[in-house]
């Protein structure tokens, strides 16, 4: 069973009419592997202050109907997470999967979903999570495949809000956004090492305009994830 998203799509000014169909955003909860850093790795899991700004912004910006409620999610079963256009996984350290959570993160990908995979950078940690999530991905996930970084003409840096310098840069390793794709080109996986989910949060000392960017980052990548 494919993930069922929107087939037709009506432009307005304000953006992109979605019909009936509500995007709830999805959190992944995964396993921290055991190591000297354990107490310093943190994963977000949980609802705070930033993704219900984020979710309000795409609410305001976009037509598309949103969910107020996270839905915590596992790779442990395919079909429970398959009616998720999008899930989000955040943290700073080393990752670690079963052969089964692999089979079943690549099947659900296959079917049409979109993993955001986003570097918390937290007690320095700098990049740590993102380059052990590559890792992963082009190891165990799609060994064989490679991602590679997007260039700035890129439909998901202009598919609704026009981000022409790329992957907005909050804080941490400015490497780009990088993606793995399907053998049509579809975006499967996305990979950012500079912790655009800080970016939603209040009282944080980033500009206006980087704060800006993150929200209008995400609703790029919820609107991609609900049209391919």
């Amino acid at each position: 069973m494919k993930i069922l998203k929107t087939a037709v799509l009506v432009l307005f000014l304000a953006g992109i009419c979605f019909a009936q169909q509500k995007f709830t955003f999805a959190v992944a909860d995964i396993i921290i592997n055991e190591s000297k850093v354990s107490d310093q790795i943190k994963l977000i899991t949980k609802k705070d202050q930033g993704m219900t700004d984020m979710l309000d912004f795409l609410e305001r910006y976009t037509t598309m109907k949103v969910d107020k409620e996270i839905a915590v999610v596992t790779f442990k079963k395919v079909e429970e997470i398959e009616k998720y256009p999008l899930i989000f996984i955040s943290s700073n350290g080393p990752i670690n999967f079963s052969e089964l959570e692999c089979n079943n993160m690549a099947e659900y990908c296959k079917r049409g979903g979109f993993i955001f995979i986003d570097d918390c950078v937290y007690k320095e940690r700098n990049s740590l999570f993102f380059h052990s999530f590559k890792d992963l991905v082009e190891k165990k996930i799609f060994p064989g495949k490679k991602a590679k970084m997007l260039p700035f003409d890129h439909e998901i840096y202009h598919c609704h809000f026009d981000l022409p310098a790329g992957l907005p840069y909050v804080q941490g390793e400015g490497a780009g956004g990088w993606a793995l794709a399907d053998d049509k080109g579809r975006i499967m996986i996305f990979l950012s090492s500079t912790d655009i989910h800080c970016g939603w949060l209040p009282n944080q000392p980033w500009s206006n305009l980087v704060k800006k960017q993150s929200f209008q980052f995400m609703a790029n990548l919820v609107i991609y994830s609900m049209t391919h």
